[in-house]
């Protein structure tokens, strides 16, 4: 009986998503991504919950401000080289395996000279910046020691790009389950050891072991798929960087200037540290809401590119439909449970932290409009409309701005959490609006996508 039952099942799974399908494709590359993030995550959540508890709230809240100005040069050092790996792989790795190698070494080498010189830049001005703008002057060596997260961050995020255009998902599964059971004691050991800067060189030692295990599995794959590295004539793709980098490169800039901005004018009130400490710990349950979405939309946007390369509209359409309805129901209901459990979440990080339980709730449904805002920017990257995408990025950081301005010092870190609320909506809203009746016509009662050439992507 329960043979034959479990015989039906998989007709009918084979029936719902014949293998080599799109369907198939999309379905089994979200299943692998979903699966490394969950466990990878879980993870990292675990061991900020151990940084929290060693380093109590204004400790915590330094290695927040440490993360973020970490954050803020390291979108440079990235040059949005992860983003043009993926898209431009994923479009030539059929048509144009000359081209695609090419992009691959010039993705490589710019991430490993940027990766270099901004780690130096933040070496230099970490005095600096901790004294005059942090007003925290112990934060000068902690602040220095981060620099190696800059230089294995911008490389990781090359070599990931690229594993994203090949559609090796299922690698990427095993480097994310390997790296994340490694960055666990790694973390742990260091805060135990070191404290705070024992937890930053911890966090290094784990994006370093996860650089080399993605080094390995870029080469294994590229070997498979009969690709390699072309060194030789990687400047033809220097446009490239105008085309597609450069404004994806500009949008992480502003963006994370943005936030190290509204994070900093939040450490400068009184009780700022402690402040920052409840949002950072907050904030890991946001990108917990975010695993799925983010996962499903890293399968997402090589898939069509790829689509777009071959001329394949209709698979296209059914590709980005799928993602808007599962990513965006996905963050919402998850983002109803994190809030129902709030505060013993927050109290999880120990008694201090137990009272930014409305700050946890206010962060988990800025994911749905984070989402959504990745969501619905998808076709206009697949497109090349790269300046349009820059554009909705500058109204995200003149909402956050404006809006962290007014909010912070009235309600510090909840006055964060409302205009990230705030900003990521905007953008999400101007995205859809554009979506309707820029990209998308209706004809035939169905939805059809008006394909640019490749030189339209400015505004």
């Amino acid at each position: 009986m329960i043979g034959t039952l479990a015989s039906l099942s998989l007709e009918k799974q084979r029936k719902l998503i014949p293998a080599g399908s799109l369907r198939a494709r999309f379905a089994l590359g979200a299943f692998w991504s979903v699966l490394g993030a969950v466990i990878s995550r879980g993870f990292l959540l675990a061991g900020s919950i151990v940084c929290a508890r060693f380093l109590s709230k204004a400790g915590f809240g330094a290695l927040g401000m440490i993360q973020s100005s970490v954050g803020m040069f390291g979108v440079l050092a990235g040059l949005g080289l992860g983003f043009t790996a993926t898209k431009y792989i994923g479009q030539y790795r059929h048509t144009d395996r000359a081209k695609a190698g090419r992009i691959l070494a010039l993705s490589t080498t710019a991430a490993l000279v940027s990766g270099f010189f901004m780690a130096v830049a933040l070496i230099l001005f970490s005095g600096y910046l901790s004294k005059t703008v942090l007003g925290a002057p112990e934060l000068a060596k902690p602040l220095a020691v981060a620099a190696g997260l800059v230089f294995f961050g911008a490389l990781n995020g090359a070599q990931t790009g690229a594993l994203a255009g090949l559609e090796a998902f299922k690698t990427m599964a095993r480097i994310n389950i390997w790296a994340g059971v490694l960055s666990f004691p790694l973390i742990v050991v260091g805060v135990w050891r070191g404290g705070l800067t024992g937890a930053v060189w911890g966090l290094i030692a784990a994006l370093a072991v996860n650089s080399f295990l993605n080094n390995r599995a870029l080469r294994s794959e590229c070997s498979r798929m009969e690709l390699s590295y072309v060194f030789a004539s990687w400047h033809q793709e220097l446009p490239i960087l105008h085309q597609f980098s450069l404004p994806a490169l500009l949008a992480s800039i502003i963006v994370g200037v943005a936030m190290w901005t509204c994070n900093a004018l939040l450490v400068r009130q009184p009780d700022g540290y402690p402040q920052l400490g409840l949002y950072t710990a907050a904030d890991k349950w946001r990108l917990l809401i975010l695993f799925v979405p983010t996962s499903v939309c890293s399968v997402a946007l090589p898939v069509l590119s790829n689509m777009y390369g071959v001329g394949d509209s209709s698979g296209f359409r059914k590709v980005f439909r799928v993602n808007v309805l599962l990513n965006s129901g996905i963050a919402f209901v998850a983002a109803l449970v994190i809030a129902a459990f709030a505060m013993p979440i927050m109290s999880m990080y120990g008694a201090p932290f137990r009272a930014g339980w409305p700050i946890l709730i206010i962060v988990s449904f800025t994911a749905v409009p984070e989402a959504l805002n990745t969501i619905l920017g998808q076709p206009l990257v697949a497109g090349h409309y790269m300046w349009w995408r820059f554009a909705f990025d500058v109204l995200l950081v003149g909402v956050l701005l404006g809006s962290g301005w007014l909010l912070i010092p009235k309600w510090n870190a909840l006055g964060l959490a409302l205009a990230y609320g705030f900003s990521l909506s905007a953008a999400a809203f101007g995205l859809y609006v554009f979506g309707r009746t820029k990209l998308w016509v209706n004809q035939n009662h169905s939805a059809q996508m008006v394909v640019p050439n490749d030189h339209a992507c400015e505004v």
